[in-house]
């Protein structure tokens, strides 16, 4: 009795030598089961367009993958019509950009529900195990981050507007009054008042923030390219990518630091701020 199998893998690859030596020996151990002769098939695909097939796990891993000739998909597959079986051996494990998808076919059902099995796990645990970012997900992120920003702005101005109360005495009329009581309410009012403009501080704060909030939002496209340079969803590490993706981390960590140091200067000069507005 025959079985069909396939597989989609959630997460993004990282696919260097040593993962493809490990899958190629995966392949090849399960095909000599079947017969000594029987091995894999690659075939590859560049983003220059060209296209070529080969029995050589060296020459994949001895690609050039620079940036005009960056590898784009790898299929490892294999066919083969056993004696008298109506249904051929039959592998194919793609890696491609979006996604890596593997199916399977075969007459001996148990020989293949294992085959899959030991495949699956492998690519699972220490292949696929990159969180994928999608171009559409962090657009919406960005977008809610942005009405978030706009509603406490708006909810901030009412909050300022209403602790900001007109003085039953003007400045005019203490300065002319000649009672001694007027001039002292008027002062009374005016440090009431300043007291409320020193509470509102922190709310400014806030709006900064919330600005900024929405400034990102609107350039939700240029973003999400760079996210997707320092860290794309799949790769194939062969070749001058093991350079770049060498620079890829250092830009990471860079940016990380960044962050941090931007958090903490924010913390301290909202610290000092509230020191200097409180005395």
């Amino acid at each position: 009795m025959g079985a069909s199998v396939s597989h989609e893998f959630d997460k993004g690859f990282y696919l260097d030598e040593e993962r493809l030596r490990k899958i190629n020996s995966i392949i090849s151990e399960r095909l000599k089961q079947v017969d000594n002769d029987f091995s894999p098939t690659f075939q590859l695909h560049r983003q220059d367009n060209y296209t070529y097939s080969t029995n050589d796990i060296n020459d994949i891993i001895e690609e050039e993958n620079s940036d005009y000739k960056k590898i784009t998909t790898l299929n490892i597959k294999f066919e083969e019509r056993l004696d008298e079986q109506d249904v051929p051996l039959k592998i194919s494990l793609k890696f491609d950009k979006s996604s890596c998808f593997f199916e399977m076919e075969g007459d001996d059902r148990d020989y293949i529900y294992l085959f899959y099995s030991d495949l699956r796990e492998y690519i699972s645990n220490e292949v696929c195990k990159i969180r994928r970012i999608f171009r559409k997900t962090v657009k919406n992120i960005l977008l809610y981050i942005s009405l978030i920003g706009m509603i406490s702005i708006t909810i901030l101005m009412m909050l300022s507007l209403q602790q900001k109360d007109e003085l039953s005495i003007t400045t005019e009329i203490a300065l002319e009054s000649k009672e001694i009581m007027t001039k002292i309410d008027h002062l009374i009012e005016l440090s009431s008042q300043n007291s409320s403009l020193r509470e509102t501080n922190p709310y400014i704060g806030v709006m900064l923030f919330s600005v900024i909030l929405i400034l990102l939002a609107t350039i939700s496209s240029g973003i999400v390219s760079i996210i997707y340079k320092l860290r794309p969803n799949s790769i194939f590490l062969f070749g001058k990518e093991i350079g770049r993706e060498e620079t890829r981390k250092k830009w990471r960590e860079r940016l990380i630091w960044g962050i941090g140091l931007a958090f903490f200067l924010g913390l301290l000069v909202e610290f000092l701020g509230k020191r200097l507005f409180t005395q």
